[in-house]
């Protein structure tokens, strides 16, 4: 599922307030450095960016190339790779440390039945 032109204006409708809730909850895990992340519709980066931080390799998953492009564009990292595919049919190689979806990306994930099952 795709948003045209949202690429362009993600980052201008949802602010940085997510780096607090991602401090919080990197808090409360017993381990702070990670091999592998997966960040659930990664968007534009944001969330991958501060998550390379803590991790060796940070999986950036989403279906919108778009917003994977801008994602390389603003966060070119040997620590990131854009994985274009929808959730529900992403079969990952190995198994990951830690996975984050951010609030607003659960809704657009697909039926949530399936989501959680996931």
């Amino acid at each position: 599922m795709g948003f045209p032109d949202m690429s362009m204006r993600y980052d201008y409708e949802f602010p940085d307030s997510i780096y607090r809730d991602l401090d919080f909850i990197i808090s409360r895990v017993n381990k702070r450095d990670f091999s592998r992340v997966l960040d659930v519709g990664a968007g534009t980066g944001r969330v991958s960016h501060w998550l390379a931080k803590h991790a060796q390799k940070v999986d950036s998953l989403d279906s919108d190339s778009e917003m994977l492009a801008c994602l390389s564009k603003k966060y070119g990292s040997s620590r990131i790779q854009t994985i274009n595919c929808d959730f529900l049919n992403y079969k990952p190689a190995s198994k990951y440390d830690l996975v984050v979806i951010a609030g607003n990306t659960i809704p657009v994930l697909g039926p949530l039945d399936q989501v959680f099952r996931r």
